[in-house]
């Protein structure tokens, strides 16, 4: 009885075996087509000379590996000390501003408060100060003000979800601006 029973359980084992390694397989086939992707994308980035339509390449490619409905990217202004919006895109809401598309004419986003200490209230200025990625998985239950996102939501019909706030680095570390995907729901 026990080399029946030993038997049944290499049986289970085998099963076991064979679907991990289909699994396995599955997996690195649905991989395939993202690095191959990635190196397109890689080889297509190191080879553009015009920055806005790189910066707009970098921002449907963030969507696009995200899932996002929308990105936007901030570029530092030290001068100004601020992050000025450089290109917005929504899929949901058609939204196409900056880079070469339309003109954006929204403020920027201040990195200092009016009474001059810095703006930790402001998701994508706290990440810009801090450079550290923030994850958000609710907008309207967070400790940032959200006030202009909720703005814009109840004036586009759009409901704004979760947020990837992610700082951008020149190759000395320094963070020159931000990137910032949302999902709506």
């Amino acid at each position: 009885m026990a080399n029946c029973e030993r038997l049944e359980q290499y049986k289970e084992e085998i099963t076991d075996l064979k679907r991990s390694v289909e699994e396995a397989r599955a997996f690195a086939v649905s991989k395939q087509d993202l690095v191959i992707e990635l190196v397109r994308i890689g080889t297509a980035l190191s080879g553009q000379k015009d920055h806005e339509l790189l910066l707009e390449m970098i921002v449907g490619l963030a969507k696009r590996f995200t899932n996002a409905d929308g990105c936007t990217l901030y570029i530092k202004d030290e001068k100004e000390k601020s992050l000025r919006f450089d290109i917005v895109q929504n899929d949901t809401l058609g939204v196409k501003m900056g880079g070469q598309s339309a003109k954006i004419t929204w403020p920027p986003v201040a990195l200092n408060l009016t009474d001059g200490s810095e703006n930790h209230r402001n998701v994508s200025a706290h990440c810009a100060l801090t450079g550290k990625i923030i994850k958000i998985s609710d907008v309207y239950s967070s400790d940032f003000d959200f006030q202009g996102t909720k703005d814009f939501d109840a004036n586009s019909g759009y409901r704004s979800k979760s947020m990837l706030v992610i700082p951008m680095r020149n190759h000395d570390s320094e963070v020159i601006g931000v990137i910032q995907l949302i999902k709506g729901c």
